[in-house]
């Protein structure tokens, strides 16, 4: 079980970039919101190969390291409760 707090909002999708692969091949990126909020997301998650360029609203889940750094645990286009 993880030890940290996870939230979960709908944000406008303000910037992705793009960031260099992980050790083992899957791609990473770092995404901010219209809301001032950036993260990256997880090493070797799986969700990150359906974020895209035209994505605009979006469902992310994420949580804080002790440093203060976001990271995004999973993300869904559209609008989901």
């Amino acid at each position: 079980m993880a030890s940290y707090v996870q939230f979960t909002k709908v944000f406008w999708v303000d910037t992705i970039v793009r960031l260099k692969n992980s050790r083992n091949g899957n791609p990473a990126y770092m995404l901010a919101f219209t809301n001032g909020l950036v993260g990256k997301t997880k090493t070797d998650a799986g969700f990150a190969y359906g974020i895209h360029s035209g994505m605009t609203l979006v469902t992310v889940k994420y949580h804080f390291t002790p440093k203060g750094k976001c990271i995004i645990d999973n993300i869904l286009e559209g609008e989901f409760k």
